[in-house]
């Protein structure tokens, strides 16, 4: 295996803000998010990694589950040195302080660490007609078992 690179906090930082960022985008132009994945190699720039898109008719959780392992292997071929993977959830009962119900979850990757974001948002209706805009609200993380790096 390659020498292990360390990954920082801010590149950490910039493929979770770069995730949440298209997740929002796509569900916004698009009206509702498909899964998706976002790798970095070493050269530190991100790329984003659709195995579906809204036309398809296969399963959410089956999209999500192969868009791990195309980046799992990734990883395990060290190509990779960050992945995220991302969804839309609902969230029943809530979610931070202010008790978002709908949120992008960023399962966040690199060597040795691994968290799941949580960016909930309200959907805010537009002054005309079918137009709406996303409303973030606070970032909540938790602690989560590796999936693409995890061998």
């Amino acid at each position: 295996m390659a020498e292990e690179q360390k990954v920082g906090d801010a590149q950490l930082g910039a493929m979770l803000e770069a995730s949440r960022d298209f997740a929002f985008q796509l569900l916004a132009e698009k009206g509702k998010l498909i899964p998706f994945g976002a790798r970095a190699g070493k050269s530190g720039d991100i790329e984003f990694v659709r195995v579906a898109d809204e036309s398809s008719t296969e399963p959410l959780d089956e999209i999500y589950t192969r868009t791990q392992e195309l980046l799992a292997g990734q990883a395990s071929a060290d190509e990779i040195i960050v992945a995220t993977t991302v969804a839309h959830v609902a969230i029943e009962g809530g979610i931070g302080e202010e008790g978002y119900e709908r949120a992008i979850r960023v399962h966040v990757e690199a060597p040795d660490f691994s968290r799941i974001i949580f960016a909930p948002y309200n959907v805010v209706p537009g002054e005309q007609e079918g137009t709406a805009t996303l409303e973030p609200g606070k970032m909540v993380a938790q602690e989560a078992d590796a999936v693409v790096f995890a061998a």
